[in-house]
């Protein structure tokens, strides 16, 4: 059977911790413990319903999908012209669209420069178009 904590019981350990209110009834430290560890690292699949997250809830300028081309890289970091990004977007993936591969880690996995990626693998990839997905900065 599950303990049922009231929610004003919750509020107080969260905010007063060890120093919680006398005469409180709360459960052992470890489910306490559990809670606040829950809380901390965020929710999972698991407390989201199937469907749960739609169009709604994410904003249309969340993401950025990108089109670019590579470089001919001898040395690194080499800039791509990348038109749309921004500093700070978080790069989610690249595909290679020209092979069909993924090549996430031969760019940089943050946004340094405005409208740029920076290539940092030492590989010719000048004929090689990439398809990017970003977390855009701020979204």
């Amino acid at each position: 059977m599950a303990l049922q904590i009231p929610f004003t019981v919750l509020k107080d350990f969260l905010e007063n911790g060890k120093n919680r209110i006398q005469g409180l009834f709360l459960p052992p430290d470890d489910d306490l413990t559990s809670i606040v560890t829950t809380l901390e690292t965020g929710l999972s699949g698991k407390h989201i319903a199937n469907g749960g997250i739609g169009a709604v809830q994410l904003a249309s300028g969340a993401f950025r999908k990108l089109v670019f081309t590579g470089a001919n890289v001898t040395s690194t970091p080499v800039a791509c012209t990348l038109t749309g990004a921004k500093v700070g977007d978080i790069v989610v993936g690249v595909t290679n669209l020209t092979d069909a591969t993924s090549n996430t880690s031969a760019f940089e996995s943050t946004i340094t420069v405005a409208d740029q990626i920076q290539q940092t693998g030492v590989v010719n990839y000048s004929a090689k178009k990439f398809d990017i997905l970003l977390i855009a900065k701020g979204g």
